[in-house]
């Protein structure tokens, strides 16, 4: 008796599962056609609902190149940070649209790593090699500033922040593009 219970309880523990994955197919099939009619906000909640239920983080991926694409820079962020924190960032497109949102995002040391990345596989690409100028020439720009002459140490830039210490005091100047 308790082992065919056991065979039962088994039985719908594996059709559960089996449905449960049906319906996460299917929902990303619909979500993936509202993508390619650009219908961008249907797309989204979909995969919002399925980021939980789908352990790959290609469904992050997906909705960090959907908000890249509305235009959402924190949101699409966010969601290429988490797919870089799964490891799954693999796709050299992805490395250039990161870059761009790290920029937008005011982490140029970010954006620096993720344009290289993007150029290494992708060397004669314009707009890659435009990013990394600007990027560049704004690092440039920031740290030959003569700012204090008594500062002890190197400058320190972090983002938009550069710091200079002395023995005496610290400042910190917010750096803005003045082009």
């Amino acid at each position: 008796m308790k082992r065919g219970a056991l065979i039962i309880g088994l039985i719908f523990v594996f059709t559960s599962s089996i449905q449960s994955q049906s319906i996460s197919s299917n929902t990303e099939i619909k979500a993936d056609k509202y993508l390619a009619k650009q219908d961008y906000v249907k797309a989204a909640k979909l995969y919002e609902q399925l980021q939980d239920k789908v352990p790959e983080a290609r469904i992050l991926l997906k909705l960090a190149r959907l908000y890249y694409e509305m235009g959402s820079v924190p949101v699409a962020y966010q969601y290429y940070q988490r797919v870089i924190d799964k490891k799954y960032l693999t796709v050299s497109d992805d490395f250039l649209r990161f870059a761009e949102l790290s920029t937008l995002m005011n982490s140029p040391e970010q954006a620096l790593y993720w344009v290289n990345q993007f150029l290494d596989r992708n060397p004669r690409n314009e707009p890659a090699q435009n990013l990394l100028f600007q990027l560049q020439s704004s690092r440039r720009d920031f740290r030959a500033m003569d700012l204090k002459p008594e500062a002890d140490e190197e400058p320190l830039v972090e983002g938009t922040l550069l710091t200079l210490k002395s023995a005496k005091h610290a400042q910190v100047y917010v750096l803005t593009d003045q082009r």
